[in-house]
């Protein structure tokens, strides 16, 4: 892998938080049906967020890496049931997961850092945190407005304490990227450049499967229906 600098890899965060800013303000948050499936997606992936966190701490080396497992297991007390905030937004919007399928990009997300936890090396999930939890941070509040004012709060709260709490969240996991040993920085870097194609793609696949739907429910043409 290409040598990088703290410098270099924060760079890529912060262009990898605005890619991901610029697609998400292009997203319909306003339409119902494209909310509750980001909704479902979000549920289908945070319920491996602490699951992902635990398994990062199991694969921390004692004594030499245990800043970083202590760390990862912190992390996953403040993401302990945040899947159920999803799943309660998406009922009180009249939804329930199993009306939805959990589309490819979703299944890329967790399944690619896993594998990087398990056979590269536990940081690579900093890159994933640090990216995700950045544009929450940082991008987030400018697109939670159109959502508020188009749902009701009672199924917004997943939205709005990841607005909150991802600040600290952020500012708390910086240092771990500061000090983070120049030869895993790449790996820090290629945890950033996926979740920055894989975030957007699920908010391409979720475009793409709401447009599949209502071609489905409308009115078939004639020469479809002799092929019945």
């Amino acid at each position: 892998m290409k040598n990088l600098s703290c410098e270099q890899v924060y760079e890529k965060m912060l262009s990898a938080i605005d890619e991901i800013a610029e697609s998400a303000h292009q997203f319909p948050w306003e339409d119902k049906n494209h909310y509750a499936n980001w909704l479902a997606q979000s549920f289908f992936y945070v319920q491996w967020t602490t699951r992902q966190l635990a398994l990062a701490s199991a694969k921390s080396k004692p004594m030499t890496e245990d800043s970083l497992h202590w760390r990862f297991i912190e992390e996953a007390k403040e993401e302990k049931r945040h899947e159920l905030l999803a799943l309660q937004d998406l009922k009180n919007l009249g939804f329930s997961p199993e009306q939805f399928e959990e589309l490819p990009h979703t299944s890329f997300f967790y399944q690619t850092l896993s594998y990087l936890i398990e056979n590269e090396h536990p940081i690579a999930i900093l890159g994933y945190s640090l990216t995700l939890e950045g544009f929450a941070a940082k991008r987030l509040t400018e697109i939670y407005p159109r959502i508020k004012n188009a749902h009701p709060e009672k199924s917004i709260s997943f939205l709005k304490l990841h607005c909150e709490v991802d600040v600290d969240h952020f500012d708390n996991a910086l240092p771990y990227l500061k000090s983070c040993p120049v030869e895993l920085l790449p790996l820090v870097a290629q945890g950033i450049n996926q979740c920055r194609a894989v975030y957007k793609g699920i908010l391409t696949d979720i475009q793409a499967d709401e447009k599949s739907k209502l071609k489905m429910r409308q009115p078939r043409s004639e020469n479809e229906l002799a092929f019945q």
